[in-house]
């Protein structure tokens, strides 16, 4: 299952999304994004994993923040570019390119990474 398909599958308790270890739960964007700051270009949240993951397409934006309105720091690729997942607000993922340096986010759409283990929220 992709990256938005778990966090499309997500639990949310009394306002607090519940990400469950090994249960390849994620939160879903809707009510993610309620419990998240707004979308703020620039925003390089504080709260941060360091989990594996990859770019599933060839050019892929790394923006400067979880909105398509943002600027675009760096491209990602499919071939061998490897990420860290950092955390997620809505269908976003903070993420570093580790071939490339750049730190940014990308939409979940394009990401692949753990089946059992999940960023946490930013």
């Amino acid at each position: 299952m992709t990256l938005h398909g778990r966090l499309r599958s997500a639990v949310v308790i009394a306002g607090v999304v519940a990400v469950g270890a090994g249960t390849g739960v994620w939160a879903d964007p809707a009510m993610a994004a309620a419990v998240s700051p707004a979308a703020t270009c620039g925003w390089r949240p504080a709260n941060n994993s360091d989990y594996g993951g990859g770019f599933t397409g060839q050019g892929i934006n790394i923006r400067s923040g979880p909105s398509t309105g943002c600027g675009v720091y760096g491209l990602g690729y499919e071939n061998g570019q490897n990420v860290v997942l950092r955390c997620y607000s809505g269908n976003w993922m903070y993420i570093t390119d580790t071939d490339t340096n750049v730190t940014g986010w990308v939409d979940i759409a394009y990401l692949w990474g753990p089946t059992t283990d999940f960023p946490v929220a930013c």
